[in-house]
């Protein structure tokens, strides 16, 4: 059961960036949706599963979500959620995607070990910390490697190109959200996981009703801040097949992820990235942005071995504990 949510994470994990990239190439370089749209359309979808989850259980279900205090834990939490995820969503319109993937996943991957240790008193042995110091290292040869790939099939940088089309400020302001977004992302894992094991009776699907209503508040604050415009056009851009796609799969990857973090905790979602990585790289070599390069393949292998070993150390250490 854990191996295939593992799997379903790792999948789900990489047709995100494909089909956020996907949507964008077919409308002419731009997204037909705002970011903030995009999350709280899928914000509504898991708040819609979850009060469908409530509803089967009758009485007993109404009883566990009539729970003041829950809906304030979790909507505090949710708060982090979705405004990492907008932010996220946001940057990717001024970063290049090596860019987003370099920041976004190393940054993930420190920030889930520091913040684990210092909220969660979770401690690694030293072998552990040495594999998860080479699994950053080999992920960011692997992203800069995936760079060169691309330089070499476009015969420019995206860097390069926004530099000489006059829009060095606003990759820097799209570094900046991003590193933001990996911040609150990051710290909302380790909240949850750590609120979790406060409330460790809490069925998933309840605690998706109660983060969904705080993310639909956060979500719609944001666009209307952002754009200031009717209700009716948040709805903009979603009438297209490709958008409901990708729609469909941003809402199952989020409920992957919260159920990545009850079962395995936050560290394991973040040793998940180097993964799926390679699924994204294959796309950009499929989709001609990307060329195929052995170094590159090489520093996916090498992270994703040392994933598997961090993960095997991980068990045996569980296994010697009982």
């Amino acid at each position: 059961e854990l191996v295939v949510l593992c799997l379903a994470h790792v999948v789900l994990n990489a047709s995100g960036p494909i089909m956020l990239h996907w949507v964008k190439a077919q409308n002419g370089g731009t997204y037909p949706f705002s970011g903030a749209a995009l999350t709280f359309h899928a914000y509504s979808a898991a708040v819609l599963l979850g009060l469908f989850w409530v509803g089967a259980q009758g009485a007993e279900g109404l009883r566990q979500l009539n729970r003041p205090i829950m809906f304030l834990k979790f909507g505090a939490l949710a708060v982090l959620f979705s405004a990492g995820d907008t932010l996220s969503v946001c940057s990717m319109e001024y970063l290049d995607p090596a860019t987003f993937s370099l920041v976004g996943k190393a940054l993930a991957m420190v920030l889930a070990v520091g913040l684990s240790r210092i909220f969660l008193g979770r401690r690694q042995s030293q072998a552990q910390y040495q594999l998860l110091g080479a699994i950053i290292l080999s992920t960011l040869a692997f992203c800069r490697f995936e760079a060169n790939s691309q330089l070499h099939a476009t015969g420019v940088s995206s860097r390069a190109a926004s530099a000489t089309a006059g829009a060095d400020q606003m990759w820097a302001w799209g570094l900046a959200l991003r590193a933001a977004a990996v911040l609150l992302q990051s710290m909302a894992a380790v909240l949850q996981e750590w609120l979790l094991g406060q409330e460790a009776w809490v069925p998933f699907m309840l605690q998706q009703s109660w983060m969904g209503c705080g993310a639909l508040a956060t979500t719609f604050a944001a666009w209307r801040g952002m754009h200031g415009q009717s209700v009716m056009h948040l709805f903009d851009g979603f009438d297209d097949w490709r958008a409901l796609t990708l729609l469909a799969l941003y809402t199952l990857n989020g409920l992957t992820v919260g159920l990545m973090v009850k079962r395995l905790g936050v560290l394991a979602k973040a040793l998940c990235v180097p993964v799926h990585l390679g699924a994204c790289y294959m796309y950009g070599v499929w989709s001609g942005t990307a060329t195929l390069k052995l170094e590159a393949i090489s520093a996916w292998l090498i992270s994703t071995v040392l994933v598997v070993m961090f993960a095997v150390s991980k068990a045996k250490g569980r296994g010697s504990a009982k």
